[in-house]
């Protein structure tokens, strides 16, 4: 497989972007990120050396569900659905490092969902305080 040269602050792959293509980064560091509606950036995580990019996309052929980023120059290993599925077919093995990965970030996507919930239940216990304290001003 080719690798490819990726200068640092270069978009590798984009939020909403056909699928399909997938990276491994041989050296230098990805940032993974979300925008979300306001605008904002939401870091997801920052990938390094041997880390796989674009992974969901090449398991379904999705959009892409974050932007990434060059944070220094990289040099990647470009995959296409094909080539993954015929590493799923030639090297097994490889397909538990794929799945660790996935499950990980799977993972990390609940727990952060969960804290979400938590600051979203606070927040509406101070509404609701805010709320009742506005009442009996009244």
């Amino acid at each position: 497989m080719k690798q490819i040269d990726v200068d640092e602050g270069d978009e590798i792959l984009s939020e909403g972007e056909s699928g399909g293509l997938g990276y491994i980064i041989n050296s230098g560091e990805v940032e993974i990120f979300r925008t979300l509606p306001n605008g904002s950036k939401q870091i997801i995580t920052v990938l390094k050396e041997h880390d796989l990019i674009g992974e969901m996309s090449l398991l379904d052929g999705g959009p892409h569900t974050a932007t990434a980023v060059a944070l220094e120059d990289c040099v990647l290993t470009p995959i296409t659905q094909k080539d993954f599925e015929n590493l799923f077919h030639h090297k097994p093995k490889g397909l538990l490092h794929i799945l660790k990965i996935v499950v990980s970030r799977l993972r990390s996507t609940l727990e952060y969902a969960a804290e979400l919930e938590q600051k979203l239940s606070e927040l509406e216990e101070e509404n609701e305080e805010d709320e009742e304290d506005a009442d009996d001003e009244d």
